[in-house]
């Protein structure tokens, strides 16, 4: 689990058959996580818990027995873009403030695709089936 990297860069990793989340941001802020494969982890692909103004982009999370992408309750500003969930128990989950979530393709996961638990979400462009 790649982690605690506060204004860093998480890119064109691999990350799977982790015991919990492949790759978890530890309440850093202002990370760029792009270009990584997130799968088969016993827990999520992606998750932000406490983690501000991060960017989410152009990852493939698939086959977690969680959510492909989440961010947590106190996950606020930040975006989501270009990212592919498939085969996950839900594909992009949203629980924080001021989320943005675009170009995403969400498809075959068993619960929803797309969730938004979260205020003043702005979610547009997105590819669900």
């Amino acid at each position: 689990t790649a982690a605690n990297t506060a204004n860093g860069i998480i890119t064109n990793c691999f990350s799977y058959n982790n015991a919990g989340t492949g790759i978890e941001g530890g309440g850093s802020g202002r990370m760029t996580i792009s270009n990584n494969e997130s799968y088969s982890n016993t827990s999520r692909g992606i998750k932000l818990d406490v983690d501000d103004n991060c960017i989410i982009s152009g990852n493939a999370c698939y086959s977690n027995t969680s959510n492909g992408i989440e961010t947590g309750n106190n996950a606020d500003k930040n975006t989501i873009s270009d990212n592919q969930c498939f085969s996950n128990a839900a594909g992009i989950v949203i629980g924080a403030d001021r989320n943005i979530v675009t170009g995403n393709t969400a498809l075959g996961n068993s619960g929803a695709q797309i969730t938004d638990n979260g205020t003043n979400t702005q979610i547009g462009h997105n590819i669900t089936i």
